[in-house]
């Protein structure tokens, strides 16, 4: 009798039920999927209309041609509604790098370009062809990359970045360690000293 009681509370039920239920939870979980890709889209409408690109690398030598000097101009053009706060760029030519923090790009349509310079460096690497990657944060927070590949994609700034600051008026903003807090002549009064 006990086994049979046991049988009567907890009827398994039929297969069409069954099946029903696993077809509920499998549209269920598309629906999630959908959800996630249409938020996604959503989050990249802004960055999709940011865009790079190098335009122009003028050579100059000075002295010997052995170590050229380049200055790689790079583009900037943000399409969209919002403006960004900052694009911060790699720009690797051969066996060198250059980074640079650009900022505010106005979402008006302009290209902006910025000059990124490879002084005297090896004659090996000013034959190579520069490359270019962005980083940048749009209006809602994400932080986004775009490699010299093109593809856009959800990304945070290297590590390696954190001592770079903010490019003001062409000129590199000083940190604490090049700067004197006292003295007015090592601090210009268009820098914000801490």
């Amino acid at each position: 009798m006990a086994g049979q009681d046991f049988q009567m509370r907890f009827q398994l039920g039929d297969v069409a039920t069954w099946v029903s239920s696993l077809i509920t939870v499998g549209l269920f979980g598309v629906a999630l999927y959908q959800f996630g890709a249409l938020r996604r889209d959503r989050e990249a409408e802004q960055a999709k209309l940011v865009s790079a690109w190098i335009s122009a690398t003028p050579v100059g030598y000075k002295g010997n041609n052995e170590n050229p000097t380049m200055t790689v101009e790079v583009s900037l053009r943000n399409v969209s509604t919002q403006p960004i706060g900052r694009v911060h760029l790699e720009v690797n030519l051969g066996a060198q790098r250059r980074q640079q923090d650009v900022g505010p790009v106005a979402p008006d349509g302009s290209i902006r370009k910025v000059s990124v310079p490879f002084v005297a460096i090896p004659l090996s690497d000013a034959q190579k062809v520069p490359t270019l990657d962005i980083w940048f944060t749009d209006e809602a927070g994400h932080q986004w990359h775009r490699p010299h590949g093109g593809q856009l994609k959800q990304g945070a700034l290297p590590k390696d970045w954190n001592a770079l600051r903010l490019t003001i008026g062409g000129r590199p903003q000083p940190n604490e360690s090049t700067q004197s807090k006292k003295d007015p002549e090592k601090c210009p009064s268009s820098f914000a000293c801490h």
